[in-house]
């Protein structure tokens, strides 16, 4: 698909970008990816499904991340959900999984993320969380940071709080929640959404 892509349809018009879906499960073949696409001048960066079973820690995983950042170029998490995923055996109805679903992936992904150091490991890679809304982010920095302050040991390499980190991060979503308009200003301003959102 990728081949595909940027051979029909990127050509048409050059204000067209992508982002080029990495299969993580394979970290060699993302390895080949990388080297192939990223001199691509309408390839803006890499994209992975947030729904899978390799953690974004993985020590495999290490010279994708260390390829895609040399070439300046970020790496996207986007939302999805799984509905056989065990948890979710219980929801009877999409609108519960879909509720769920794709905040929780990115919520694992993230947390892991952080706590195993990657931005530390990697501080000029770029990583965008794409589509799982914004109203979990306040959430989870409170949460993250104070798991933290109880057990820094456990996450040795971190030199800032994990909300920290949080901010320094992209995310992109559309359409966000947006009932409750303080609840909005909030998340935003949490977020430093004036460069990050």
């Amino acid at each position: 698909y990728s081949r595909w892509f940027t051979e029909e349809v990127l050509p048409a018009d050059p204000r067209i970008k992508t982002m080029v879906m990495l299969p993580l499960s394979d970290p060699e073949a993302c390895l080949r990816v990388v080297e192939y696409f990223g001199d691509h001048p309408s390839v803006v960066g890499f994209m992975v499904a947030s729904a899978r079973r390799t953690p974004v820690h993985d020590n495999k995983l290490m010279r994708v991340y260390r390829a895609i950042e040399e070439r300046g170029m970020p790496i996207g998490f986007h939302a999805v959900h799984d509905q056989k995923e065990r948890m979710f055996e219980g929801m009877n109805r999409f609108i519960s999984v879909h509720s769920l679903g794709f905040v929780f992936f990115n919520m694992v992904h993230i947390t892991n993320w952080i706590f195993n150091g990657m931005p530390e490991r990697f501080p000029d890679l770029k990583v965008v969380w794409i589509e799982s809304g914004l109203a979990w982010a306040p959430f989870l920095m409170q949460r993250l940071d104070n798991e933290f302050m109880m057990r820094t040991s456990e996450a040795p390499l971190l030199r800032s709080r994990p909300s920290e980190y949080m901010r320094q991060m992209y995310y992109s979503s559309q359409p966000m929640e947006t009932d409750n308009l303080e609840a909005v200003e909030m998340t935003l301003k949490m977020m430093n959404a004036d460069t990050q959102v």
